[in-house]
């Protein structure tokens, strides 16, 4: 319902309608009567990439938020991102206290998942967050990494690489009935 990857001009938005108790009261207000409007069954709150100073505001805002939703016996869902995109701007605790779920959404970068998502839900568990409320997003896209670069593919692109065929390995190429390590 109401998502948002922040960019420079989003981020500003967003940030000002944190800045004080009455926008925030008024910014849950619009956010609640486009769902009612559209006759939803509740809110998917997704602001990534919000700077780590926010953290404190976007915590209250997201109770701000909830309570507004109660009135119309709305649900709110958080989307939380893992790894870098987080700042510091989740307080995990206080959103698992007002959200009926959070989503996490999982780091990209294949080659640090494991690693990274171990150690968020480790720090999660010794800090006491409900992880019942929490699901993880896992993006169905493959991804490439190049260098410090990781670009999402989709299935199709990700298939297309992997079946091209190297001119450079005829020399070792198997011959029919050959044996493959």
């Amino acid at each position: 319902m109401c998502s948002s990857d922040l960019d420079g001009t989003e981020t500003q938005g967003v940030v000002r309608a944190l800045s004080s108790g009455v926008l925030q009261g008024a910014h849950a207000e619009a956010i609640a009567a486009a769902a009612k409007s559209q006759n939803a069954a509740g809110v998917f709150l997704d602001y990534r990439n919000l700077p780590g100073a926010q953290k404190d505001a976007f915590s209250a805002f997201a109770k701000t938020l909830r309570e507004r939703l109660q009135r119309d016996q709305l649900g709110l869902v958080i989307g939380i991102p893992a790894g870098a995109g987080a700042n510091g701007a989740y307080d995990w605790n206080a959103l698992a206290g007002v959200a009926d779920a959070i989503w996490l959404r999982g780091v990209a970068d294949p080659a640090v998942y494991y690693d990274q998502m171990e150690q968020l839900f480790t720090a999660r568990r010794s800090g006491n967050t409900d992880l019942g409320k929490v699901s993880l997003v896992i993006d169905r896209r493959s991804a490439d990494r190049r260098g410090q670069q990781v670009t999402s593919l989709s299935l199709r692109d990700a298939l297309t690489i992997a079946s091209a065929i190297d001119p450079k390995l005829e020399a070792n190429a198997a011959a029919a009935g050959g044996t493959v390590a």
